[in-house]
């Protein structure tokens, strides 16, 4: 089982900590699968400062490949992080650093390269949509991150005609208007769509099925990361789950997504890993 972080490396600045973690969507869910057993490999823009630095030293201490990633010269991909309550909170960020300015192109061989792998999974901040359709034809499972973005009707209608696994940030919103999102993202042909709502569990739904679970809920330290981690939670137990029952399969995924979402909870940063600001 291999699987494949395309996008977002992020640095997490916590002022108050005076500390900087490793982070973006794409880089940590190949984290989170490596951290679990599961061989892992990530494709991004590393910058040239002690951020990008940082974070291509953490990828080498976790064994992630890094083989296809690129470089340049510049800032890397930083956030500016408070805490609110345990509840994280995006002061303001770069934008990507300098993945905005030189976000990725396929080439051959990393399109080669990719056929290695059970399951691609790429999200909203990676600059990558555009490439989406370079890999429609790939043998292999395409996930992406939604967050937020889902609320950009167009260009989640986009985005959904080539992946087979949807997940999207619904905290505050009602369970029938996230449903009625999730039943329209699988008309668009996203084939798996699943809502996460905070202490209020979440939502998968696929062609003839629709399962929902609810957590335990924790006294979180710092929420950074729980949706990155839910998801890779989520996709390692679908990659490893041969139930028959689409029902079971399902519900078996929700709970481990949940499961890995609530031990993150538990450290400051996505995963741990920090260093001197």
């Amino acid at each position: 089982m291999r699987v494949v972080g395309i996008g977002d490396n992020v640095a997490d600045c916590y002022h108050y900590l005076g500390l900087m973690f490793p982070g973006g969507q794409a880089f940590n869910f190949s984290a989170y699968c490596q951290m679990n057993g599961v061989e892992s490999a990530y494709i991004g823009v590393f910058g040239s400062d002690d951020a990008g630095c940082h974070l291509v030293s953490v990828a080498n201490q976790l064994g992630i490949d890094i083989s296809h990633c690129r470089y340049a010269e510049g800032e890397n991909g930083k956030a500016i992080i408070d805490l609110k309550n345990g509840d994280r909170v995006f002061v303001c960020s770069n934008r990507g650093g300098v993945l905005k300015g030189h976000p990725l192109t396929l080439t051959k061989e990393d399109l080669e390269y990719l056929k290695s792998f059970d399951l691609l999974h790429t999200s909203n901040n990676s600059y990558f949509d555009q490439q989406l359709v370079r890999i429609k034809d790939l043998p292999i499972l395409k996930s992406y991150d939604f967050s937020r973005s889902w609320e950009d009707e167009k260009r989640t209608y986009e985005i959904c005609r080539w992946i087979d696994f949807g997940f999207i940030s619904c905290s505050g919103f009602e369970k029938a208007d996230i449903l009625k999102q999730l039943t329209l993202m699988h008309t668009w042909g996203c084939k798996v769509c699943v809502a996460t709502m905070g202490e209020f569990g979440s939502i998968a739904i696929t062609e003839n099925e629709a399962c929902s679970f609810q957590p335990e809920v924790v006294d979180a330290l710092d929420t950074l990361g729980a949706g990155d981690s839910y998801a890779a939670g989520f996709l390692m137990q679908w990659l490893r789950q041969n139930d028959s029952s689409m029902h079971r399969k399902l519900e078996a995924c929700l709970r481990e997504g949940a499961k890995l979402a609530a031990q993150t909870c538990m450290v400051h940063g996505a995963f741990g890993y920090p260093t001197s600001l």
